[in-house]
């Protein structure tokens, strides 16, 4: 990582810009700080829990429920989940899907999820 940065006179890590051409968003590294003050680079991975972002159009059945698949691997412990045209709320969850209750029956529904 290449950074022009500045120290102000209180301390404060100052990066002014990143001069990388490849920048995506994808968290990689974090700065931390050493036991003797020093500001280093650390892994992400070291401190972010693995997540998912993903999008699901889907019909619901005649009682109102969908189910959509996700490739965490895990069980989520967390969701985050958003629907057009329709209130939703999370029945079930397993390692691969997701099932969720709309309001709106045997119709199609677009949403996005994050999981974690």
């Amino acid at each position: 990582m290449k950074f022009k940065s500045d120290v102000t006179a209180e301390s404060q890590l100052i990066l002014q810009r990143y001069v990388n051409a490849n920048y995506d968003g994808t968290l990689i590294d974090i700065l931390g700080v050493d036991s003797l003050g020093n500001v280093i680079k650390q892994q992400a991975s070291d401190f972010v829990t693995v997540e998912e972002r993903g999008s699901f159009q889907e019909t619901s059945d005649s009682n109102g429920q969908l189910t959509f698949n996700h490739n965490l691997g895990a069980i989520p412990t967390h969701i985050i989940l958003t629907c057009r045209d329709a209130v939703a709320s999370i029945i079930s969850e397993t390692s691969t899907q997701i099932t969720i209750l709309v309001s709106a029956r045997s119709t199609s529904i677009t949403g996005y999820y994050i999981i974690s």
